[in-house]
């Protein structure tokens, strides 16, 4: 497993992006002071997950974007991209290469990412556990860290041989699973103080328990007792209903019935309206008939009246 390719955006001093090919035997990065020679290495470390700041020569994980300069405004995350050569399957991915990548915004937001699939650190951790890359790693020795190397203490010493030895992604394993272990078994003993204070209670807790269980057959025979009334009520309700229906059939039939009669009677009144009528127009000219003849009655009698005076008139000249 080699490193082979180093792509950088917004890293410290890499405000444009910038990739190294690094495959080969050996391979040397020369320039003067300043140049950001050391900016290199710390971005390695960097997209390895190195999550100390002080390790990177900075105050904090913010730091290590670049921050912007007289003629360059600041940028807003940093990116790191490592591709391993893994054709020799010393990363346990079914891949002939590896890209781990790294990116940081300013706002604080981390993400990692493995053949450009997201993933936590510890994944990243695991994956280069046992390659020297991991967080005890010895592949990569910074400034300062040769005499530190040789006044390393046995503890020291003995983590750096695990891993070139291949052990470490065990003994962190083992770990975890220790600590997987310690956190079951407080977990067992609060159960056990939970059942120990169950057991406490179990006796109120049983004679409660009876009184529930009373109270429940109580409940089940009132609710079917309720059951009961209700299915009486709602029988009788069907009958009156019915017979409610009987009636208003009856009912209604005794009106049409009645309907049918009113029809005749006023058909009937209509017709003795109408000869009313025809006769009281028979009378009303009956009465004309005998106005007109009382008038001819009363001119003939007064004729006559006028006829004797005249007859007397003529009487009395004789």
């Amino acid at each position: 497993m080699r490193l082979k390719r180093v792509k950088i955006f917004g890293f410290k001093t890499f405000a444009d992006r910038t990739e190294f090919n690094v495959e080969g035997g050996l391979v040397a990065v020369v320039g003067p002071n300043g140049c950001g020679k050391s900016n290199l290495v710390d971005a390695i470390l960097w997209g390895l997950g190195e999550a100390n700041a002080r390790h990177l020569r900075a105050a904090n994980s913010q730091d290590v974007i670049f921050s912007g300069s007289s003629q360059r405004k600041a940028l807003g995350y940093a990116e790191v991209n490592l591709l391993f050569d893994n054709s020799d399957g010393s990363l346990p991915v079914p891949t002939s290469e590896v890209s781990v990548t790294r990116r940081l915004t300013r706002a604080g937001e981390s993400e990692y990412l493995i053949n450009r699939q997201p993933c936590r650190q510890r994944d990243i951790y695991e994956l280069l556990a046992d390659s020297g890359l991991g967080r005890s790693g010895y592949a990569i020795v910074g400034q300062k860290e040769i005499d530190q190397a040789l006044s390393a203490s046995p503890e020291e010493r003995r983590a750096w041989v695990d891993e070139a030895a291949g052990v470490v992604r065990y003994r962190t394993r083992k770990q975890d699973a220790e600590r997987r272990l310690t956190a079951a078994r407080t977990h067992l003993e609060r159960v056990e103080d939970v059942l120990r204070e169950l057991e406490v209670q179990r006796e109120p807790l049983r004679a409660e328990a009876e009184e529930a269980r009373i109270y429940r057959s109580v409940l089940e025979s009132l609710r079917s007792v309720e059951r009961g009334m209700l299915i009486r009520e709602v029988a009788t309700g069907f009958r009156e209903v019915e017979a409610l229906r009987v009636s208003i059939e009856k009912s209604a039939s005794l009106m049409r019935a009645e309907n049918g009669r009113a029809e005749k009677l006023d058909s009937a009144v209509r017709a003795i309206g109408e000869t009313v009528s025809e006769l009281e127009r028979e009378m009303d000219a009956v009465r004309n008939l005998q106005q007109s003849s009382l008038t001819g009655v009363e001119r003939a009698q007064a004729e006559v009246r006028l006829a004797e005076e005249r007859l007397r008139g003529l009487d009395q000249l004789e």
